[in-house]
């Protein structure tokens, strides 16, 4: 009987060593290789950082555009003018219990004060007189004169919180009976006859 040689297999080289990765590990070293994934704890600091530098070398360019686009016309004299028609809807009907009110009278007073701030530093031209400006502002802020939280706080807060506390509603609510009582004489008349004063009209 004839015995033939087994086939000749071809050679497979060395075999490579098969290495296993913990998932835990791979999926750390996968984040590891993110140029912007910080520790969590830090990565609002590090975003913040990053934007802060890159206002920085952005504002020379955009500056002097934006301050010619914002300040075209005298927002000195458009804030007092919201200003004003806010306080004549106070005059005609209580507004203590509404909410879009409290927010426009109190976006209408940080707008106005930043704006007078400007002006003061002579960053914006206006043809409305300062002095009675801030007469009226602080007025307004220091009322009611024997409260130990005055409208102006309130006016400050309410731009960046959702609410309406009773001491301001209260605020409202009395000046609107102020001036359905004396009228012409009532303090709400008052300050928009000033605020007409500041701007020559």
């Amino acid at each position: 009987m004839t015995f033939f040689p087994e086939p000749i297999t071809p050679s497979k080289g060395p075999q490579k060593r098969e290495i296993r990765v913990n998932p835990a590990e791979a999926d750390k070293k996968g984040k590891d290789s993110s140029l912007w994934d910080f520790p969590e704890k830090d990565r609002s600091v590090y975003y913040g950082s990053f934007l802060a530098l890159l206002k920085r070398y952005l504002d020379p360019f955009s500056e002097g555009q934006i301050q010619e686009e914002l300040y075209a016309e005298d927002v000195l004299s458009l804030d007092i003018r919201s200003l004003k028609a806010l306080l004549a809807q106070a005059m005609e009907m209580d507004q203590s219990q509404s909410a879009s009110f409290a927010q426009s009278i109190s976006n209408v007073w940080n707008t106005l004060l930043h704006h007078v701030n400007l002006a003061d530093l002579g960053k914006i031209a206006t043809q409305t007189d300062l002095s009675k400006v801030k007469l009226i502002l602080k007025e307004i802020s220091n009322h009611p004169p024997h409260e130990e939280q005055k409208l102006g706080f309130y006016l400050a807060e309410l731009s960046f919180k959702d609410w309406r506390p009773s001491p301001f509603m209260k605020i409202i609510r009395h000046l609107h009976d102020d001036h359905q009582t004396h009228k012409e004489k009532s303090l709400l008349q008052r300050w928009s006859n000033l605020l007409n004063e500041s701007t020559g009209s």
